[in-house]
């Protein structure tokens, strides 16, 4: 498996993150295409062993202190966790913290993985959601297995 020069593991809160396993089921070169292609949202690889059960996904998170129940006029009233049409495109709604975290994945029908059709979808909803981009969180989770600019700056710099 061919890297960049910049890629490299990364010790995050006692962690270790090999970058072997946060680009394995994409490639460095289709996570930096998203990178650059996605102004907001932030691919969260899973976090390996399984035991969360969780996949990995497209995140997005919004500060939502003072946020209206209904986003933006094209989101529907989110009055409770869970999936929610937004312009036709399934989004997992989750609260908790003051932040409101928006999950994409399995656009393809593997609800455990992100794929281009996510990315597309992603796209969508960042437009959407312009009005509110001084209440997002960047990185929307804590955690090193979120491609973020805050760790993993070499994403977004030209090699």
């Amino acid at each position: 498996m061919k890297r960049s020069r910049a890629l490299q593991d990364k010790t995050y809160h006692g962690i270790k993150v090999p970058w072997r396993y946060l680009i394995a089921a994409h490639g460095e070169a289709t996570l930096r295409d998203w990178a650059a292609r996605l102004q907001h949202f932030r691919f969260c690889r899973a976090v390996p062993g399984g035991h969360a059960a969780d996949g990995d996904s497209l995140c997005l998170a919004l500060n939502d202190g003072p946020l209206p129940r209904r986003l933006t006029r094209d989101f529907p009233e989110i009055d409770s966790a869970g999936r929610h049409l937004v312009a036709d495109i399934p989004v997992h709604f989750d609260f908790g913290d003051g932040v409101l975290r928006l999950t994409l994945c399995g656009a393809a029908g593997d609800i455990y993985a992100v794929t281009q059709a996510d990315v597309e979808n992603a796209l969508a909803i960042e437009k959407k959601i312009k009005p509110l981009a001084a209440h997002i969180i960047d990185p929307p989770l804590d955690s090193a297995y979120c491609i973020a600019p805050e760790f993993w700056p070499e994403f977004w710099r030209e090699e």
